[in-house]
């Protein structure tokens, strides 16, 4: 039985590291499209991957917006930074419906990190390229979930490894805009979740999954 081919455009992200470290282990095959010019470059050169996944972004959009609020020359560079992730992200995910619609099947997976919780715990805010593929990915599913692709975007509330537990004690009381009583969730059951995704055993498309404790804004 040939091995399962998952790409990542790429492996800077701590959940999309944890995700492909996983599904080697259970003896899939990881590419990291990063290191071979891309994710359209990566496909032209896999033939049927089982899925694409997107890692969560890793640019902070609060730091570049308090910029660019003091500098106009800045609000322009942020302004076309977000187009152009944007429209990279459109054309990787034409490259990877075109790569597996001959098949009729796999799994494109957008992840991303609540920037809510992101901004209590000091971690990297990318609530708008959050939104722009959650929108994306619920529109491509409409247009080719019919040929056997599913589209999917999960936000992850920040796993318990990815910050000090110093942290998560300073941020206690923050934290309680989820739940009264937070308790952060544990990145192997995130992996545990976004393997069966994968696997077939949970079955969704144009999803917006929001994991994590308590009430998330961007799923209500």
């Amino acid at each position: 039985m040939p091995m399962k081919k998952l790409l990542f455009d790429n492996l800077d992200g701590f959940l999309g590291k944890a995700l492909a470290e996983a599904w080697e282990r259970q003896g899939g095959c990881v590419i990291d499209a990063s290191c071979r010019g891309g994710v359209s470059s990566a496909l032209s050169d896999i033939s049927s991957p089982h899925g694409v996944v997107f890692t969560e972004s890793v640019i902070d959009e609060a730091t570049l917006l308090s910029k660019a609020e003091d500098d106009p020359e800045q609000a322009v560079v942020f302004t076309e930074s977000l187009h152009q992730q944007t429209i990279e992200f459109l054309a990787n995910c034409r490259a990877a419906t075109q790569a597996m619609m001959p098949v009729k099947q796999g799994n494109v997976l957008a992840l991303c990190v609540d920037d809510v919780a992101a901004r209590v715990l000091g971690l990297p805010q990318s609530p708008i390229i959050n939104q722009a593929r959650a929108a994306a990915t619920k529109s491509l599913s409409k247009e080719y979930g019919r040929m056997g692709i599913s589209y999917n975007t999960v936000v992850c509330q920040p796993s318990r490894e990815m910050v000090e537990k110093s942290t998560w004690r300073a941020s206690r009381d923050a934290m309680k805009v989820y739940s009264l009583r937070y308790s952060p969730v544990e990145t192997s059951d995130y992996i545990s979740f976004l393997l069966s995704m994968f696997d077939g055993s949970t079955i969704v498309n144009g999803g917006l999954i929001c994991l994590g404790n308590g009430v998330m804004e961007m799923g209500a």
